[in-house]
């Protein structure tokens, strides 16, 4: 009897003790980003930094990879559109303009560049992800010369 009564003690122990770990080890995460689905041409217009890896193709298939590259992105607005100005710095630039359309996604085709990227907010904090590109026709095909995928923030 006092067998049973010493294993029921240490079952209830341990479930208690099991019991306060998951209700204290049980942390709050703050709110993570969120896709900003109706973001104004205001709220994103700005100067923009960060990071980015950039690709340089030597061939169709072979590349040159950089990571950890300081990138820029200047939003401006010019009458009914908007004008992106976006680099990785000493390697890459990129101007394109084009009609925002107060979603969460940025989508901007120039000649031969292009840059899709996603944006994010938090609090009152703004950010950006995406990619460029450069391309190039060769023998009446489109060849993708160069990249980059970024992160920047709203400074």
């Amino acid at each position: 009897m006092a067998k049973m009564k010493t294993l029921a003690f240490y079952k209830t122990a341990m479930l208690l003790t099991t019991l306060l770990l998951l209700v204290f080890s049980c942390k709050k995460e703050e709110p993570g980003w969120q896709r900003c689905d109706a973001c104004s041409s205001d709220l994103i217009l700005g100067d923009y930094s960060g990071t980015a890896t950039h690709y340089r193709y030597t061939d169709t298939v072979n590349f040159v990879a950089t990571n950890s590259n300081e990138v820029y992105l200047n939003i401006t607005e010019e009458g009914s559109s908007l004008h992106l100005q976006t680099g990785v710095v000493n390697l890459f630039s990129a101007n394109l303009t084009g009609v925002y359309e107060n979603t969460y996604y940025l989508s901007f085709a120039g000649s031969n560049q292009q840059l899709n990227g996603t944006i994010w907010i938090k609090d009152a904090q703004v950010r950006i992800t995406g990619t460029v590109k450069k391309t190039a026709t060769v023998n009446g095909q489109s060849q993708l010369l160069e990249l980059f995928d970024f992160e920047v923030f709203k400074q």
